[in-house]
């Protein structure tokens, strides 16, 4: 089993998995749209802020536009102007997600319509917006902080679902690349909680691992919710639709509550890390 010390390997592993025809579009077109995509639209937010403490307040320019656009890739144009298109963006990732832990619902209890944490995230770039128009850069800096922790969620909800996935269910090489791709998108905001957290997701979830543990990697993320600034009635655990019931999951801690101090520290690594990828 890799350690992936740096996780440079854990990179590394992914690239050379997808060496087959069969498993290099899935992580290539999940890569595209929850890896990429999610780091540009961080970007977009954080150029926002910028521009807002720059003085750059012009309409449809500058901290503006910025604050558009990072909307506009998260949600992606397949999605319609009311969200009920068929998207392949974040947005969409959201919504697909909160299907498979009850997270959908404006109280986050329920197993189909749209993810709760799309329904905060739109609160939130209503309230970017304002505090822009408003000339509030830092209250604009606490809301990129909040917004960058929530768009984490889906992310970790998918990396936990391949995990069943292959650790459980016994899936194959398809299975084994595209929770690799969702591990890689969230495991520099895990590193930067906790180290150890990240290795044990790291060698669970490698393409190369030679087993996967689903209690290990779900216990492994749920320590570090704290420090995400999320908690776990946020990201739900994997939903049993025939038990109507969560999978069991051995040895689970107890659920984590918010911290905007983990969030804001986080969303800051997260960002850095991005641009030293690119």
């Amino acid at each position: 089993m890799h350690s992936y010390s740096d996780f440079s390997s854990f990179l590394f592993s992914i690239a050379h998995s997808c060496s087959s025809s069969f498993e290099s579009p899935e992580a290539a077109k999940k890569g595209s749209a929850y890896v990429n995509v999610h780091m540009y639209v961080i970007r977009e937010f954080r150029d926002a802020i910028d521009d807002c403490k720059a003085g750059k307040f012009k309409d449809n320019d500058d901290a503006v536009l910025a604050w558009d656009e990072g909307v506009a890739f998260y949600a992606g144009s397949l999605e319609g102007t009311d969200g009920s298109g068929s998207g392949v963006m974040p947005m969409a990732l959201a919504d697909k997600r909160c299907q498979n832990y009850k997270t959908c619902g404006a109280l986050g209890n329920e197993v189909s319509g749209v993810a709760k944490v799309n329904i905060d995230l739109f609160k939130l770039f209503q309230s970017g917006t304002a505090e822009i128009s408003q000339k509030k850069c830092s209250d604009l800096e606490k809301t990129v902080a909040t917004i960058s922790s929530k768009m984490y969620i889906p992310l970790i909800q998918g990396t936990m679902r391949y995990a069943h996935s292959v650790g459980t269910l016994g899936e194959g090489e398809k299975a084994k690349s595209e929770g690799a791709t969702f591990a890689f998108a969230v495991l520099p905001m895990i590193a930067n909680c906790d180290t150890n957290a990240a290795k044990t997701i790291a060698a669970n979830m490698g393409v190369g691992a030679s087993s996967t543990s689903y209690a290990d990697v779900v216990n492994a993320f749920e320590s570090t919710y704290s420090c995400l600034g999320i908690s776990q009635s946020d990201v739900g655990r994997l939903w049993s639709v025939v038990d109507n019931a969560p999978y069991a999951v051995r040895d689970a801690g107890p659920a984590s509550t918010f911290s905007m101090i983990g969030a804001a520290v986080g969303a800051v690594a997260s960002t850095v890390f991005a641009f030293a990828m690119m």
